[in-house]
């Protein structure tokens, strides 16, 4: 199991890791490591994954599972962070928006979310109360 960090610091782990979306998709090119069909949409998936579960457990302290609110809230941030992101790339010389990657980007942050749900209190200690 995995020691929990306080949730202040997964605020911060967030927005870091915003700014290198951010700065990522300023780049023109992009090599990506797989070399297949749409293999750019499981990076998708796998980066607005990983800022889904950032940003679900920045939300609140953890208590060893998230709600289906938070598990939808956590959805509806990567959705609107991916279009953000594909409007940005838009003005990038080289990148294009797609909403494919936003439904991919939307994809990532729901598996995190539902992941957190379902199989949280397994990958995370859940805190101990003080007496």
């Amino acid at each position: 199991m995995l020691p929990i960090l306080n949730h202040q610091l997964y605020r911060l782990l967030t927005v870091a890791f915003m700014a290198l979306i951010f700065y990522l998709s300023s780049q023109p090119y992009i090599a990506i490591a797989p070399d297949f069909s749409n293999s750019d949409k499981i990076m998708h998936v796998l980066a607005y994954g990983l800022l889904g579960g950032l940003f679900a457990l920045s939300i609140q302290p953890w208590k060893g599972t998230l709600s289906w609110k938070l598990v939808g809230f956590t959805t509806l941030f990567t959705i609107a962070y991916g279009i953000s992101d594909e409007f940005h790339q838009s003005f990038v010389p080289g990148r294009e928006a797609s909403v494919l990657d936003v439904v991919a980007d939307g994809l990532g942050g729901f598996l995190a979310g539902f992941t957190l749900k379902k199989m949280g209190h397994k990958i995370f200690k859940t805190p101990q109360k003080m007496i």
